[in-house]
């Protein structure tokens, strides 16, 4: 067999070069490429739709023990998300990717995360005994820093309750006997407040009627003053002239006697 030079197999000429684009190989790669460039260039993208999301139950106004909060703890793909702060309940379900099975904050899911979020621990006990009573201030504060980052981030849906159904509470190192409401959750601290501002507008309004009748009463006590001055101006005037018509009197009658006796 004779053999063959690799450069036998290149075209020296344009003739041969186009013979050799006559195969059925040429053509094939020439239909490739043509197809490559029109899906490239002329066919639009083709736009997938993402999967419908799984929608989850609404609630509102629940009064849930940390018993019960644990059951939506995403276990439950039609129950929301949710975890507590502070006694309140977030629907957190819109942060799925971190709140969710698999998400950086899932352990929180279902639970009460008060004093995790105040001392930053990813720690079970601390799930399971949330009292904030032996924190230091710096804790407390960031603990108040997170609640009001739940609050602008996610709906609020209800508050922790125990098992008598009263509204937990969550009493600090910080707190005086004047402001013990202060420590409990925020909707009890709502409602202290408006009670307390309700005190004020009766004390304010108490305290506006007492000067007011002390006004009144400064008023007409000026006014019998001015009057019992006049009185007095005008018994005095009066007075002033019954004793002017008696010594007019004893003159004039002086006068006549001392006219009678000139005469005699």
């Amino acid at each position: 067999m004779a053999s063959v030079d690799a450069t036998d197999a290149i075209p020296t000429s344009v003739n041969e070069a186009s013979e050799g684009w006559g195969s059925p190989f040429w053509w094939i790669v020439g239909g490739l490429t043509l197809a490559f460039a029109y899906m490239t260039f002329f066919d639009p993208p083709k736009i997938h739709s993402p999967e419908p999301a799984k929608t989850r139950k609404s609630v509102q106004n629940l009064r849930l023990t940390r018993q019960q909060l644990r059951a939506y703890n995403d276990s439950d793909k039609s129950l929301p998300i949710l975890l507590a702060v502070r006694g309140v309940i977030f629907d957190v379900s819109p942060g799925s990717r971190f709140y969710g099975q698999g998400g950086g904050y899932a352990l929180f899911a279902g639970r009460d995360a008060t004093r995790s979020l105040a001392i930053a621990s990813f720690d079970a006990k601390d799930l399971e005994n949330p009292s904030i009573s032996d924190l230091e201030l710096e804790p407390v504060m960031a603990l108040q820093d997170w609640f009001q980052s739940y609050v602008s981030k996610y709906e609020r849906v209800g508050i922790l309750v125990d098992e008598n159904d009263q509204p937990i509470t969550y009493p600090t190192k910080f707190d005086s006997p004047e402001n013990k409401k202060d420590s409990a959750n925020p909707e009890e601290k709502k409602e202290a407040h408006e009670e307390k501002k309700e005190e004020v507008h009766e004390e304010k309004k108490e305290e506006v009627h007492e000067e007011k009748k002390e006004e009144v009463h400064e008023k007409k006590k000026e006014v019998h003053e001015e009057k019992k001055e006049e009185v007095s101006e005008e018994k005095k005037e009066e007075v002033h002239e019954e004793k002017k018509e008696e010594v007019h009197e004893e003159k004039k009658e002086v006068h006549e006697e001392k006219k009678e006796e000139v005469h005699e």
